[in-house]
C-alpha cells in the first residue's frame, strides 16, 4: 500500500509555480503604460489642444490674402490718380445731353461718386480683414466664421467681375490686374480649405467650451 501524500510537502509541483508573476503583478502592463494604464497623454481628460501647424498657416494666409487685396485695390486706383479715368469720362460725356449742366460739373460729381464707390468698400474690407486676423490671433471661432463668409462673398464677386470685364484684360494694365486677382483667388480658396480643416476647428472649439 502506498504511503499517502504528506500534507507538509507539496506534491505534483508547488501551487504557486507558474503563478508568481500574476500574483506579484495583478495589473498587467500595457504598451506605453504601467499597471494597466495608458501612456501619459497631455491632451487626455479634456486637456488643452496644442495649436496645430495648420492654424498658423491659417493666420499667415489671412495676411497674405489681405496684402493681395490691398495691392489689387491700389492697382485699381492708378487710373484715378493718373487722370486716365477722368479723360475717359470726359470723352463719354462730350456727346451726351447733360440737361443744361456743363461737362465739368457732371464730371466733378461723377468722380466724387467714383471715389466713394472705390474707397468706402476698401475701408470696410480692410477693417474686416484686421478683425478676422486679430480674432484668429486670439483664438476666436467667430473670426473663422466671419472670414469664411467674407471669402465666399469675395470669390463670387471677383469671379463675376472678371467675367464681365474680359475685354479690359487685353491691355498691360489689365494683365497685371488679372495676375494679382488670380493670385488672390488662389490664396483665398486655400484659406477656406484651412478654415474648414478639422484640426483647426477642434482647436478653436476648446476655447468656446471654456468661455
Amino acid at each position: 500500500m502506498s504511503t499517502p501524500p504528506n500534507d507538509g510537502s507539496p506534491q505534483w509541483g508547488s501551487p504557486a509555480e507558474g503563478h508568481n508573476d500574476a500574483a506579484a503583478n495583478p495589473y498587467p502592463a500595457t504598451p506605453g503604460g504601467k499597471y494597466g494604464t495608458d501612456a501619459y497623454n497631455p491632451n487626455a481628460y479634456g486637456g488643452p489642444v496644442q495649436e496645430p501647424a495648420k492654424y498658423g498657416k491659417l493666420k499667415q494666409f489671412t495676411l497674405l490674402s489681405f496684402g493681395l487685396y490691398v495691392l489689387s485695390a491700389i492697382i485699381s486706383l492708378v487710373p484715378m490718380f493718373t487722370g486716365e479715368a477722368e479723360e475717359v469720362a470726359r470723352e463719354q460725356l462730350a456727346n451726351q445731353d447733360l440737361g443744361g449742366m456743363s461737362v465739368d460739373e457732371v464730371l466733378s460729381v461723377s468722380m466724387a461718386v467714383a471715389w466713394a464707390i472705390i474707397l468706402v468698400p476698401l475701408v470696410i474690407a480692410i477693417g474686416l480683414y484686421l478683425l478676422v486676423y486679430f480674432g484668429l490671433k486670439n483664438n476666436k471661432n467667430w473670426a473663422r466664421v466671419l472670414g469664411i463668409v467674407m471669402a465666399i462673398i469675395g470669390i463670387l464677386l471677383t469671379a463675376g467681375t472678371l467675367l464681365f470685364n474680359l475685354g479690359a484684360l487685353a491691355t498691360v494694365f489689365g494683365l497685371v490686374t488679372l495676375v494679382v486677382t488670380v493670385a488672390w483667388l488662389a490664396v483665398t480658396v486655400y484659406w477656406l480649405v484651412l478654415a474648414f480643416n478639422d484640426e483647426n476647428v477642434q482647436y478653436l472649439q476648446q476655447f468656446n467650451r471654456s468661455a
